[in-house]
């Protein structure tokens, strides 16, 4: 009886010990810059404007010098804001408009390098202004070693996120929180996460949903509560949890198996400069690869319900 006590306890722990890697994920840590013009500011502590756009940083309550952040109660009151999910405050962001690519991101450094071989879960909450002409299907979280941080870019940085929105679901509610989420398993090393849309508009879908007399079509969307934690270590005699999530062989020549999926997929291969370099519409698992040159690729796995992306080497 005592041991299996202690196994319940052992359990209950392990789950309540998972600790959420990204910093200040509700954005309620205040942190406003002395100069909002100096590159990559932002008012949430941890977190960074890494594009030369500016996504806005939004409080209930807010000291004065933040004057960018401070809710306008009159946009409250008649619905064009919306409440923060959870907390005193949130961040907003473009994520399409219409005449200009500008596109708006957030990022931050997780508080510690994702591991290799270790599954990960990983959401945000998000919802569409009231103000919002469009709607998009794009927004995900995009994960790497390196930060992308560009302050002389605008636009899209055509990749794809390891977690990303269902693809053709468009995100449309102004009411309430809509969660994004999935899981993955690390390369290792990863320690940036930037959230977006960070689909090129070739890879996602946008829906206008009125014309106002100004004619400016966009979208602009509210996130809260962001999540990065450790859903378990996947050990090499895993078998059934390691085919969820990689490609095999990997590295490989000829061919690769893909992971389990929809029997109908669509199948698009990338070098590491974002150059699509093979497309495929597949009904099946096994990849012919042999006319890939040798070298290090991200394979995307888009379905209906789920994109996934995974790394490949070819040899």
């Amino acid at each position: 009886m005592k041991t299996i006590i202690i196994a319940c306890m052992l359990v209950v722990s392990a789950s309540i010990c998972a600790q959420n890697l990204v910093p200040n994920p509700s954005f309620e840590s205040v942190a406003c810059p002395d100069n909002w013009m100096e590159p990559f500011s932002f008012g949430a502590e941890h977190w960074y404007n890494p594009t030369g756009s500016t996504p806005d940083y939004m409080g209930l309550e807010m000291e004065p010098t933040c004057y960018s952040s401070i809710y306008n109660n009159a946009w409250l009151e008649t619905g064009e804001w919306q409440y923060p999910q959870d907390g005193q405050f949130m961040i907003g962001m473009f994520s399409y408009i219409q005449t200009t690519c500008i596109r708006e991101y957030a990022a931050c450094r997780l508080t510690e390098p994702l591991q290799a071989g270790v599954v990960y879960v990983a959401s945000m909450h998000v919802s569409l202004s009231n103000t919002s002409t469009a709607s998009t299907d794009g927004l995900g979280m995009y994960l790497s070693a390196d930060s992308l941080s560009d302050i002389n870019s605008f636009c899209d940085f055509d990749v794809v996120g390891q977690i990303q929105n269902t693809a053709g679901n468009q995100l449309t509610d102004t009411t309430n929180w809509v969660l994004i989420e999935g899981e993955f398993m690390a390369q290792g090393g990863e320690q940036f996460l930037m959230i977006g849309n960070i689909l090129s508009n070739e890879n996602c879908e946008f829906e206008t949903l009125y014309e106002d007399s100004s004619g400016f079509v966009q979208s602009y969307y509210f996130v809260d509560n962001v999540l990065v934690e450790e859903k378990s270590s996947v050990g090499v005699d895993d078998e059934a949890i390691l085919e969820r999530f990689q490609l095999y062989p990997n590295p490989a020549s000829t061919h690769v198996m893909l992971p389990v999926h929809d029997s109908k997929s669509a199948i698009t291969i990338r070098d590491y400069q974002g150059r699509v370099c093979f497309r495929q519409e597949t009904f099946g698992r096994r990849l012919d690869i042999s006319s890939l040159e040798r070298g290090n690729y991200v394979v995307e796995v888009r379905s209906d319900q789920e994109v996934k992306t995974y790394r490949l080497v070819k040899e």
